[in-house]
C-alpha cells in the first residue's frame, strides 16, 4: 500500500515550469531513487515533500490525508540535504539535541532518542567534538542523525554522499539499509548518478525535463529503457546502438542484424508494435528499426568453437584494442566494417586475448530492445 503519494504536483518560478505533473508513489519499507540531470527538478520535488517549498497545483498524500497545509515539523518527514543539515559551532552531542527543539520533548526523553540515535550510528565516542573536527563521513553521520531522531515515518535524502570517497558512500548505504529495517522507513532518494540508484533502490523513477519518463525496478529500467534516453542513462560500457532490418511477414518475426537473422521473442514483437502504428506481423516485408544491447548480454568465445555454437547466433570479430581495469578488460571489438563496440572481459578471457585476435562473439537476443526513432 501506498504511504506517499504524489499526484499532478507542478511547480513553477515565475514563468518557468520546473515540475509538470509529477505522479509517484512510496510503499512502505521502500526505497525510490528518483535519478535526473542536474536542474531537472529532483531537489525541489524533495523540498515539496518536506514543506520546504509549497506546489503550484496538484495534491500530496501521506496515508490517504493531505500534507499540504502542514509546516515542515508537522510532517512526519525528515529531509537529509545534499550539504549542511548541521550547525558546524556545535558540538556533536549539541547537534542531536538541536533537531528535537520544536518537538517540545521532556529533557529524559530527548537524552534518551540521543543516546539510540547515536548508539546506532557510532556517534558516542564523536560526542563532545565539534563538526570542523571531523571527516566527511563522520559529518554526514551527523546529518543523518539529525533526521533519523525525529523518529519519522518518510525519509528525503538529496545527494547525501556525493562529496565522499567511496568507501565512505558504501559504508553509509549500509547504514542506511540497516536503519531502514530496523524503523520501517521509507525513503526518497535524489542522485543524478543512475549506477548508485541501481544499488540502493527497491524502483526507479527517471526525470527529466520536468516529467517522471519511467518508473520501475532497477532491473527492468536497465533491461528495458522506455527511451533511447533513459537507456544512455545506465551502463558501463554503455549500451550499443545499431539500425537492423524487421522482417514484418506472418512467419519469421526476426531481425537481421549485422547480416545475422535474430528471431524475436513474443514480447518484443509486442514492444515494437507499441513503438509505431505498423504492426510487426503486417504484410510488409521489412523496415528498419533502432534497437539497443547491452555489453553484458554478449560473450566471446575461441575460434574453433563453432561447431558449439549451431542454435547460438553468433559473428566472426576481431579484437582491435582493449584496456587493463584490474578486474578485468575493456576491449574494442571490430564486426567487419560495423562500428567498433566496446565489451567487458573477466580477467581469464581478457588476460588470454590480445590486439588482433579473431574471436566468435555470441548474443543472448532476448536481450535485445527497441527504441522509437
Amino acid at each position: 500500500m501506498a504511504v506517499l503519494e504524489l499526484k499532478g504536483i507542478e511547480k513553477r518560478f515565475g514563468s518557468v515550469f520546473v515540475l509538470r505533473g509529477i505522479d509517484l508513489s512510496l510503499d512502505s519499507n521502500q526505497t525510490v531513487a528518483i535519478v535526473g540531470p542536474n536542474g531537472c527538478g529532483k531537489s525541489t520535488l524533495l523540498r515539496i515533500v518536506s514543506g520546504l517549498e509549497k506546489p503550484n497545483a496538484g495534491e500530496l498524500l501521506l496515508d490517504g490525508k493531505s500534507l499540504l497545509g502542514l509546516v515542515p515539523h508537522q510532517r512526519p518527514i525528515s529531509f537529509i540535504p545534499q550539504l549542511g543539515g548541521y550547525y558546524e559551532h556545535l558540538t556533536v552531542h549539541q547537534n542531536l539535541k538541536a533537531s528535537l527543539t520544536a518537538y517540545r520533548l521532556s529533557g529524559a526523553e530527548a537524552e534518551y532518542r540521543i543516546d539510540w540515535i547515536s548508539e546506532l550510528l557510532g556517534l558516542k565516542p564523536l560526542y563532545h567534538a565539534k563538526i570542523s573536527e571531523l571527516s566527511g563521513g563522520q559529518i554526514q553521520k551527523v546529518a543523518l542523525g539529525r533526521g533519523l531522531i525525529r523518529k519519522p515515518q518518510i525519509l528525503l535524502m538529496d545527494e547525501p554522499l556525493n562529496h565522499l570517497d567511496r568507501a565512505s558512500q558504501q559504508n553509509l548505504h549500509s547504514q542506511v539499509q540497516s536503519i531502514q529495517q530496523e524503523m520501517g522507513l521509507s525513503i526518497l532518494y535524489v542522485t543524478h548518478r543512475s549506477e548508485e540508484s541501481l544499488s540502493i533502490a527497491d524502483r526507479i523513477a527517471l526525470l527529466l525535463e520536468g516529467r517522471i519518463q519511467q518508473v520501475d525496478s532497477p532491473i527492468e529500467i536497465f533491461d528495458r529503457p522506455n527511451s533511447l534516453q533513459i537507456a544512455k542513462m545506465f551502463g558501463e560500457p554503455p549500451i550499443i546502438l545499431a539500425r537492423a532490418m524487421l522482417a514484418t511477414d506472418l512467419s519469421s518475426r526476426c531481425v537481421e542484424l549485422w547480416n545475422r537473422r535474430i528471431a524475436l521473442t513474443e514480447s518484443q514483437v509486442s514492444h515494437l508494435d507499441t513503438l509505431t502504428s505498423l504492426s510487426v506481423t503486417s504484410e510488409r516485408s521489412s523496415r528498419e528499426v533502432k534497437l539497443g544491447i547491452r555489453p553484458h548480454a554478449f560473450t566471446i568465445r575461441m575460434l574453433g568453437e563453432e561447431a558449439s555454437l549451431q542454435d547460438e547466433v553468433y559473428w566472426k570479430a576481431q579484437i582491435v584494442d582493449r584496456r587493463f581495469l584490474g578486474e578485468g578488460w575493456l576491449v574494442e571489438i571490430a564486426i567487419g566494417t560495423e562500428p567498433v563496440i566496446s565489451l567487458a572481459l573477466n580477467r581469464q578471457l581478457g588476460d588470454a586475448s590480445k590486439a588482433g585476435d579473431i574471436v566468435l562473439l555470441t548474443l543472448e537476443p532476448k536481450s535485445i530492445c527497441f527504441f522509437a526513432d
